[in-house]
């Protein structure tokens, strides 16, 4: 199967950016780029999710679908450890006795 390639634009959810994303397939491989700082820097960002996600069965079909949705459950994994982890830490603070508290 030959390359196909589609551009699309993703507005920013948390400014009033639009970047512009790229993406790349055929029947084995899935590329994307991004013009958001993330996509700068080739790291896999919200926006080249969506614009993957609105390929639909396109995008489905290649070997590297399910490469990204286990990347996209260790992504919600890692931000759920990082929350648990920053509630401990603010248990052990308040758990502290400091010696003119006694």
């Amino acid at each position: 199967m030959d390359e196909e390639r589609i551009v699309t634009r993703i507005a920013s959810s948390s400014s009033d950016e639009i970047y512009e994303v790229v993406i790349a397939f055929d029947s084995k491989d899935i590329l994307a780029s991004c013009t958001c700082q993330a996509g700068k820097f080739r790291r896999w960002c919200k926006h080249k999710k969506e614009a993957v996600e609105r390929l639909g069965d396109k995008a489905r079909s290649t070997s590297m679908w399910e490469l990204l949705r286990e990347i996209d459950r260790i992504d919600g994994a890692i931000g759920e450890l990082k929350k648990e982890r920053k509630n401990l830490a603010r248990q052990l603070v308040d758990s502290c006795a400091y010696p003119g508290e006694l």
